[in-house]
């Protein structure tokens, strides 16, 4: 069986477009069939060298109110059916629920019987920790869009408070994100060329949350605040 694989594409989103991007309709042929919010706490674990961000691989937990998942992303590789498009993204996601809460955040890296935190283990050293390096904060709004055949897309909106631990630096993000919840990386290139065709002055991102919290962006993203 083949490993669950993210297909997504991200891009920074200018203050004046925030309502635009709520009010779409529809993406294309793509049509609005839900709307909902929430706000999620991630907590991302990395070695002191950043072992895992430089493999393009990530390792955290996410609350939702009093529910826990942890996640392991590998490294991100373009859509092959997207030429040109480096934002358009697809990479292997595991991702878990967390029970019971863990009491701490020592107890959740412990939890080797986790199998994204044992992906982690196995892509460092030994000897080397995992360690809380980040927390984010995020308010998401969700749009979910679908076109006839059962495809579905899942655009957020994301307003992000972010903290780097090693450094105490603290962004505030705001992205657009376009995921496929049914469907193939057709689905995600036509999608994201139309939502580009409703909003030309969405820009696309390569870079991840994570990336900008650090400060090691290929592009500046961050409205700071």
């Amino acid at each position: 069986m083949p490993e669950p694989q993210e297909l997504e594409g991200k891009f920074t989103c200018r203050e004046e477009d925030l309502e635009r991007v709520l009010g779409l309709t529809s993406i294309g042929e793509f049509q609005l069939s839900e709307r909902s919010e929430r706000t999620h706490t991630d907590l991302y674990y990395d070695t002191a060298n950043l072992s895992l961000r430089d493999q393009s691989c990530s390792l955290r937990m996410r609350s939702v109110d009093d529910k826990h998942k942890a996640t392991f992303k590998g490294p991100r590789q373009a859509v092959e059916s997207a030429e040109d498009a480096l934002h358009l993204v697809s990479r292997l996601e595991i991702e878990v629920a967390v029970e019971p809460a863990p009491t701490d955040a020592t107890a959740f890296i412990e939890r080797i019987d986790l199998e994204p935190v044992s992906r982690a283990r196995g892509m460092v050293a030994s000897d080397d920790q995992l360690t809380p390096i980040a927390r984010l904060v995020t308010h998401r709004q969700m749009l979910h869009y679908e076109r006839a055949g059962g495809e579905i897309v899942e655009l957020s909106l994301d307003d992000v408070q972010a903290a780097d631990f090693r450094t105490n630096r603290r962004t505030h993000i705001v992205e657009v994100e376009l995921e496929v919840i049914e469907g193939t990386a057709e689905t995600l290139v036509s999608a994201a060329a139309s939502l580009r065709a409703a909003i030309p002055t969405l820009e696309p991102s390569v870079d991840s949350k994570l990336a900008r919290t650090l400060g090691q962006t290929s592009h500046p993203a961050e409205l700071r605040g």
